[in-house]
Order: C-alpha cells, then structure tokens, then sequence
C-alpha cells in the first residue's frame, strides 16, 4: 500500500493527532479488553489504512498512567474524520471505563494530558513529573 499520509482528513489549530487512553482495570480486564476488541474491529479500515493506530495493552504502569490496579490501552487517530467517529464510538460505548483524550500539539506532553484532555468516565491520576517538558 502507497503512503497515505496525505489523504488523511488534517486537523486544525496545529494539532497533529489524538490519543485514546482506556484504563483497563486489572481485577477484571476482560471487559476493557473486549472493549478494545470492538473498538479495533469498528476501524478496521482506519487501522489498515493508517488513519489511526492501535497499541497493545500494558497490564501496568507506563509512562504517566501509574494508578495502581490499572492498566491502559492506547489508540492514536491522524484523521480528523476518524478522531470524531471514532469519540463518539467511545462515548457511547465506554461502559465503565476511565478514557483519557488528549491531543498531540507543540505545547507538549504536560499540556496536552491536563489543559488539553477530555475525560470520559472517572478521571484517573497521572504522573505528572513523568510528563514535563
């Protein structure tokens, strides 16, 4: 397949893609893992094409998702057609699920998972020393 980089719908104000962050309790993982099962199936195209990203679950900490007991998965969409599908596929099927959505810009990782994230569901700590600029 040719790149495709050039196809994808583009975001505005400088932002250059989305994060999807889904915490995956870990005395039950099996419905946030079926969540993901979902999710991936829904994009299938998205993922193929590269319009979005698909990362294998951490049954732990990473990076600044260090709540104990949690775990994440992690979906990146650079399409901004995909981006609000693909929020609103987690909107209305999120469950119980804490979701982190952060945008990707130049005013960095601090920024962009406080200042500029939404949450869906329970909001999660993070390390925030994990994520200065």
């Amino acid at each position: 397949m040719g790149d495709t980089r050039d196809t994808h719908a583009p975001f505005p104000y400088g932002i250059k893609s989305f994060d999807f962050h889904t915490y995956i309790p870990l005395a039950d993982p099996a419905p946030a893992l079926r969540f993901r099962d979902a999710v991936c199936s829904e994009f299938q195209d998205a993922l193929r094409s590269g319009a979005a990203n698909a990362y294998e679950p951490h049954m732990g900490s990473i990076g600044p998702h260090v709540e104990a007991g949690l775990g994440m998965f992690e979906f990146d969409v650079c399409d901004a057609d995909v981006f609000v599908r693909m929020l609103h596929f987690f909107q209305l099927n999120h469950g119980p699920l804490s979701v982190l959505i952060h945008p990707r810009t130049e005013r960095g990782d601090l920024w962009d998972h406080t200042e500029g994230a939404l949450w869906l569901g329970a909001q999660v700590a993070l390390d925030l020393g994990a994520l200065a600029d």
